[in-house]
């Protein structure tokens, strides 16, 4: 809705971080969810799952 990340930015992203094949061929889409993955959190917490398996 802004500049500002969201929790629904959180909620709507994650599906297509998870299960990238569902991603639409929308650059807009792609941007967007790439710039989601790319957040500090998100990659500590995706470096932090992998070391749990």
């Amino acid at each position: 809705m802004n500049n500002r990340y969201s929790a629904a930015d959180l909620l709507c992203s994650s599906p297509f971080i998870w299960l990238p094949d569902l991603l639409p061929d929308d650059q807009a889409l792609r941007d967007w969810v790439h710039r989601c993955r790319e957040r500090p959190a998100t990659v500590r917490m995706a470096e932090r799952d992998a070391r749990a398996r």
